[in-house]
């Protein structure tokens, strides 16, 4: 019950003394008790919080009952963006609490996003948070300079750090922008239209096997240049037909259809036709192309590789991935099924 009764102590010094956002002040003034108390409430609940199962949190409300989840989630939210935005160098007078804020803060997202506890205002996701998004882009994109490092610094930490602070559309324009770049500084990418690009050659019938072979032996950089796609028959016969990127993006779609497919076992889907990875897709897999070797074992691990190249190829699909799934995919963390042991329904 020590990170019950921390918060609480917290909570009534907010309500004795003017609200939360005096709450957040004193937390981050240098040498205060509170900072004490927070930094052994956020550390203790990054240790407590992923060996929880969802029937102590939900059903058994323990250590926290879901309102002061709710707000204990708000707070946290707010003092890990007040370190990395507001004021950048209370980092430096607090060196473990800006870690330990966001890797608490983390865990509650991933909570949230299995089994949401939040109150949603508006439709609004009860993630976001006051952000001035133009500056956030200027900042991002203008500001990286050696006179103003903070700055660049700031806006990059926001994104790596709390991105559901932040709009999805807003997360969108600058991820573009940024491939956008990147794709302008590639080697090649200059030539002339009908001498740009790596051509590979894929059989319709095994479309994410022969992908997953000739793109895998591809270096980064080509990955994210221009690919040429030709679909050849089983004797090794060109199809005609060839453009510019119609066909490419025939084989991103198609191979990704076929990656998700149910029947190929790679994936499974809930009973809201959410999909995430199979139990036994090790086994479908070698099922699939039992001659292969090791290289059909990994056929399914293409799939990130397959978005990868749509992303840098403006060619999007939509695939409706199981929430929980999505999350841990976007952290750097690996999935802990152990602690949830049943997906749902």
């Amino acid at each position: 019950q020590l990170m019950a009764c921390l918060w609480a102590l917290l909570a009534r010094l907010a309500e004795a003394n003017g609200g939360e956002a005096w709450l957040v002040g004193a937390c981050l003034a240098a040498g205060s008790g509170e900072a004490a108390l927070l930094r052994l409430l956020l550390e203790g609940g990054a240790h407590l919080l992923p060996v929880l199962e969802e029937r102590e949190l939900h059903e058994a409300r323990h250590p926290f009952s879901p309102p002061q989840l709710d707000r204990l989630a708000c707070f946290v939210n707010r003092v890990a963006f007040e370190l990395l935005w507001r004021e950048p160098s209370l980092q430096r007078a607090h060196p473990a609490l800006g870690p330990a804020a966001t890797k608490l803060l983390a865990l509650l997202v991933e909570r949230d996003a299995r089994r949401p506890f939040r109150a949603t205002p508006s439709g609004r996701s009860a993630w976001l948070l006051p952000v001035e998004v133009g500056v956030l882009e200027w900042e991002f994109f203008g500001s990286a300079k050696p006179e103003t490092p903070d700055h660049a610094g700031r806006a990059r930490a926001v994104l790596e750090r709390l991105p559901w602070a932040i709009p999805f559309d807003a997360r969108v324009r600058l991820f573009r922008a940024l491939v956008q770049r990147e794709q302008q500084g590639l080697p090649g990418e200059a030539l002339p239209e009908h001498l740009r690009g790596h051509r590979v050659q894929i059989r319709r019938e095994h479309l994410l096997e022969d992908g997953y072979v000739q793109l895998g032996a591809l270096p980064r950089e080509k990955l994210k240049g221009t690919i040429r796609v030709e679909f050849v028959s089983e004797l090794g016969l060109a199809e005609a037909g060839i453009d510019r990127t119609g066909v490419f993006k025939e084989f991103l779609e198609d191979a990704m259809r076929a990656a998700i497919d149910a029947q190929r076992g790679l994936f499974a889907r809930t009973a809201q036709r959410r999909i995430y990875p199979s139990p036994s897709s090790g086994v479908a897999e070698s099922a699939h192309e039992p001659r292969r070797g090791r290289r059909s074992q990994k056929a399914g691990s293409c799939v990130p590789t397959r978005a990868r190249e749509g992303t840098y190829s403006t060619v999007f699909g939509r695939m409706w991935l199981y929430s929980l799934y999505l999350c841990r995919s976007c952290s750097r963390g690996a999935l802990k099924t152990r602690h949830t042991p049943v997906f749902p329904p």
